[in-house]
């Protein structure tokens, strides 16, 4: 008996700086190892794939005839596509990667499903040109995608050449939220496709021209300083969306499209004016 009292005993206090050992081991063997460090493009490329999954799920519900709620997803795969460019910014992850995955999110989310979406919504009715014309939100935007891309160097911080296409794409699920159930027949001889298809075909066309549209700033002071009615404008159209929602929604798309048209046009003429402008000689 003592002689297995002891060898218990002893068997026990082995194990123990042999376990010491193994982890002391292992500590100095892992704290050589360089660490392995979470890639800052995670997390704006994680924002951008749910962008690109509400875009899907956008088009799935579309197809199930629930037009209402695949517009309210393209809602907040816009706001996926505004946090992913925030925090890319913020976390100084911006990359060629992020760029070309954003630009593929944005083509489906804001291209593709938009154009499904008015085709569903009434242009199934023309035939051959409702595709045409439903087919014109996808391919403007394609070309806007492609070309920012290409000069994504020299786009302005507070302007873009030509409407963004998730501007686009929010002004015509604006649309449909506030006047899905409007009757437009009392009004107009073909209905809501009177409103829709110059909808369709004058945001597509913004799209690929080089009218400047503002963009959303930073909020730092300076900016605040260079441009206070850019922030004047967001602030109402905040204001809007918070009291008249959907109709706000629509409201403020109107008011941010008029506005940046007649900018570009005061802008024009300013510029027409300068070089028409006889020389002053001395």
């Amino acid at each position: 008996m003592p002689q297995s009292r002891f060898r218990r005993r002893f068997q026990t206090t082995r194990k123990k700086p042999q376990l010491r050992e193994r982890i002391i081991i292992y500590r100095e063997n892992r704290s050589g190892r360089p660490r392995k460090q979470i890639p800052r493009t995670v997390a704006p490329s994680s924002l951008t794939l749910l962008n690109l999954f509400c875009g899907f799920l956008a088009i799935v519900q579309i197809h199930e005839d629930n037009l209402l709620a695949a517009c309210w997803l393209i809602i907040i795969a816009g706001l996926f596509d505004l946090f992913d460019g925030m925090v890319a910014r913020m976390a100084n992850a911006t990359s060629e990667f992020g760029i070309e995955l954003d630009s593929l999110a944005d083509v489906i989310s804001f291209g593709a499903a938009p154009a499904f979406l008015v085709y569903a919504f009434d242009l199934h009715t023309l035939g051959v040109v409702g595709m045409l014309v439903s087919a014109l939100p996808a391919l403007g935007g394609a070309i806007r995608l492609a070309r920012f891309n290409t000069d994504a160097s020299s786009e302005k911080s507070f302007f873009f050449s030509g409407l963004p296409i998730p501007a686009q794409a929010l002004a015509i699920v604006a649309f449909i939220l506030a006047f899905h159930d409007f009757n437009f027949g009392a009004h107009f001889e073909f209905g809501r496709k009177s409103v829709l298809v110059p909808l369709v075909v004058t945001l597509s066309l913004f799209m690929v021209s080089t009218i400047r549209f503002a963009s959303i700033p930073k909020p730092t002071v300076s900016s605040i300083r260079a441009y206070p009615w850019l922030w004047i404008g967001f602030g109402v159209c905040f204001i809007l969306i918070l009291i008249l929602q959907d109709i706000g929604i629509f409201l403020s798309i109107v008011l941010y499209l008029v506005t940046n048209l007649i900018y570009a046009l005061v802008t024009l003429i300013r510029t027409l004016w300068a070089e028409t402008e006889p020389e002053t000689t001395l």
